[in-house]
């Protein structure tokens, strides 16, 4: 009778055991490059297993077209530019909201201009405004590139509309500026760096110089989180935010060479689109707010290059595309 009691017990425990620590799949839409960065190396180090999380993550080429997955459920997060799709996906009812910061062009890290080497070895680009009517590569029209462009530009008397555009991915820049189809591209990396290494272009002015903690990326929640699993999207932000303070304790002066790095470094080798790690070494490192606050600042201004393009459909703002409540409870969590 008691091995028979003995074995229920054992039985219950396993049981509950099971139950106590199964994980909740979620599915996150991630780029390509180096947006996906902070969300592996949540996956990575544990963070996400702590949070109750299983990741399923979902590769795009473009943060546009994670819209419609995450408006209608099929993916729980997305990790993009905040494009003018996004805003009227909002404006049309579809359940999306930005609940976080994900990618900046802080001072010292994220995106640069890139300019073609022989450009700059000859004295043809000394200056931005070196840069008019000269083809320049972004990755969209209704992207954040676009709008840093626009600035860019603005910087020294001109516009987007004074430059001509070439609409191609990060990985094909570099072949552009290899066949010498484009001048210049706003260039996020690994794909700066590999230009670079291959002397087809340099970085001529970090974007952080002329437009200082530009939103590149932002987090984006689905309604399901909202509606259904609040309390899972806390968790979420707050592996993430994790994560965050990892990846920036590893930076050192741009680059992830600083404490900790090694274990980042090989972390996002083994998970990420980036394999060699001489390379995540040379290359920019990300730029994030250690507490995954927003620049809305930023968001209205690139809004308003949209809406000026006649991008945005309808009455929607930025501020309806915007739900701070999940990160708010998470900062909470984590200063406790």
């Amino acid at each position: 009778m008691k091995a028979i009691l003995r074995a229920v017990i054992v039985s219950s425990v396993a049981l509950a055991s099971t139950t106590s620590f199964a994980l909740e799949k979620v599915k996150i839409g991630i780029l390509n490059g180096a947006s996906a960065f902070i969300s592996l190396v949540a996956d990575g180090k544990g963070y996400l297993k702590d949070a109750g999380i299983e990741a399923d993550f979902v590769i795009f080429d473009s943060g546009a077209k994670m819209i419609p997955s995450i408006a209608t459920g099929g993916l729980d997060i997305g990790i993009g530019a905040a494009s003018s799709a996004l805003y009227n996906a909002v404006g049309r009812g579809m359940g999306v909201k930005i609940v976080a910061d994900a990618l900046r062009n802080s001072p010292g890290v994220g995106q640069s201009v890139m300019v073609r080497s022989d450009l700059l070895d000859t004295g043809q680009v000394k200056s931005l405004k070196d840069l008019k009517g000269k083809t320049f590569a972004i990755t969209a029209f209704a992207s954040s590139e676009a709008a840093s462009l626009d600035r860019a530009m603005r910087s020294v008397g001109y516009t987007f509309d004074d430059v001509e555009k070439l609409y191609a991915g990060f990985p094909d820049h570099v072949v552009a500026f290899q066949n010498k189809a484009i001048d210049a591209a706003l260039t996020g990396e690994p794909f700066g760096t590999l230009a670079a290494d291959k002397g087809v272009a340099r970085a001529f002015m970090m974007v952080g110089e002329y437009y200082p903690n530009q939103e590149t990326s932002v987090m984006m929640f689905a309604s399901t989180f909202g509606d259904q699993k609040r309390e899972l999207g806390v968790k979420f932000l707050v592996a993430y935010l994790r994560a965050t303070s990892a990846y920036i304790t590893a930076r050192k002066d741009g680059f992830l060479t600083g404490p900790g790095a090694d274990e980042i470094v090989n972390l996002l080798a083994d998970r990420s689109s980036v394999k060699n790690v001489g390379l995540l070494k040379r290359m920019r490192a990300n730029g994030i707010d250690p507490n995954g606050n927003l620049n809305v600042d930023a968001l209205e201004e690139d809004f308003a290059f949209f809406k000026a393009r006649g991008q945005i459909e309808g009455s929607v703002k930025v501020s309806d595309a915007i739900d701070l409540s999940f990160l708010k409870a998470a900062q909470q969590r984590v200063r406790q």
